[in-house]
């Protein structure tokens, strides 16, 4: 596959709100690399980029574990969550990556089940579950892509031609 270019340095918005309710985004050079960055992804409160050697990066506002780093503090700027990665998707507070083994890995709300993970909290007034992710969790294996809204998530195998589904708890549905 031919790459159009690399992104050397990953430049990210920062929002700055200040108490007049004004909002002004401005661009950052956030860090530079020498492994060039082929992907980013930006979810609702949350982003991540992907170098070229399967360095995973992430950032955000990380008040459900979305940005993986086994916390809920803010990361302002870009930390390591994870090597090996070919594939990255972001959604509402949740984060997914497929690694060279084909493994999929999880991590942020899972307030729906959209995680993968078998639980679920489906309580409209629990914000924030017992049920989510603050690091990464292995999901399953030999996954060629995946997708996710703000409920629903969905991979397809490598070898299958159907789409597994994640949503409301459920063990993965084909």
């Amino acid at each position: 596959m031919k790459k159009i270019c690399y992104l050397n340095v990953l430049s990210i918005i920062l929002t700055i709100c200040v108490t007049t309710g004004l909002c002004v985004a401005l661009p950052v050079n956030a860090m530079a690399a020498d492994d060039p960055f082929v992907a980013v992804s930006a979810g609702f409160s949350h982003a991540m980029a992907l170098q070229e050697g399967g360095t995973l990066w992430a950032w955000g506002w990380n008040c459900r574990g979305e940005v993986g780093s086994g916390n809920l503090d803010v990361q302002d700027y870009p930390i390591k969550i994870m090597d090996d990665v070919i594939s990255i998707c972001t959604g509402n507070f949740c984060s997914y990556a497929i690694k060279k083994d084909g493994s999929l890995w999880a991590w942020g709300s899972n307030h729906h089940g959209m995680l993968g993970t078998g639980t679920s909290s489906v309580d409209i007034n629990d914000f924030y579950p017992e049920t989510d992710e603050n690091q990464p969790v292995y999901i399953m294996s030999n996954v060629k892509e995946v997708t996710t809204s703000s409920s629903y998530s969905a991979a397809i195998p490598l070898l299958l031609q159907v789409i597994i589904g994640f949503t409301y708890g459920d063990t993965p549905v084909i």
